[in-house]
């Protein structure tokens, strides 16, 4: 009726399109990453085995996003609007201007699109993550391994952060096997042509909205010894450190 939305708003394709064609990717990594970002295409990132650079990633585009918001629910969205709430772990300014971002171009394209943006402490935002109280939510992930596997299994399986029954239904049936086949094949041939399946999955069905892999500097005194880059250790070791 326009003052809320159904459980299952999300499970719509046209929907999660108009999303993905909402947000101002570019100006989003200039103005709060100061350029200092990658614009992933899927949860499998640059630098990791199967990461698939021939994906596009979705751009801004305000007329495709009308375009797909007038065709979600055979027109009745666009006429009646929306309203939920979009929330984030307090304290991230970074992941608030995002939703901010989205709020504000969703009432620019049509006034009667309401989103309201609040932040929550962590233990608060995972608990109402948890029991599926947010309609929108917005996280990051760090690595555990250098594997497509840990970034694929967070964001394609059931046991990643925590989602609807829509969703989770849409993995089981489409990622499952390939998540399976990812961990289980030793051969790196086969596992960058399954991550590349699960990439293409991804994007085709508007999954996520992917926002930034971040990057940055290291800067050093030239007598410094003992540091290397390694992308899963992104704070410094000084025990490592001498002069």
């Amino acid at each position: 009726d326009g003052n809320g939305i159904p459980p299952d708003f999300f499970s719509n394709l046209d929907v999660r399109k108009a999303f993905e064609y909402l947000f101002p990717y570019k100006q989003y990594i200039q103005q709060v990453w100061n350029g200092m970002a990658i614009q992933p295409n899927s949860a499998i990132i640059q630098g990791l085995l199967g990461y698939d650079p021939n994906l596009p990633t979705y751009e801004q585009n305000l007329a495709k996003a009308t375009e797909y918001f007038k065709k979600a629910y055979n027109g009745e969205l666009w006429k009646k609007g929306f309203k939920f709430t979009a929330v984030y772990n307090s304290g991230n300014t970074p992941m608030q201007t995002a939703l901010q971002a989205l709020r504000d171009y969703a009432a620019k394209i049509n006034p009667k699109f309401q989103i309201a943006v609040i932040g929550e402490l962590w233990p608060n935002f995972m608990n109402d993550a948890i029991e599926g109280k947010l309609p929108m939510s917005i996280a990051g992930w760090g690595a555990d391994y250098p594997d497509p596997y840990d970034f694929a299994s967070y964001y394609y399986g059931t046991w990643g952060f925590p989602a609807d029954k829509n969703f989770n239904e849409f993995v089981t049936t489409n990622c499952s096997t390939l998540l399976n086949k990812l961990i289980t094949s030793v051969v790196p041939s086969e596992r960058v042509q399954i991550a590349e399946q699960l990439s293409k999955i991804d994007h085709e069905n508007a999954l996520y909205i992917w926002l930034v892999q971040p990057e940055s500097y290291w800067v050093e005194r030239t007598w410094l010894k003992g540091w290397y880059y390694n992308a899963m250790r992104p704070g410094i070791d000084f025990h490592s450190l001498s002069k």
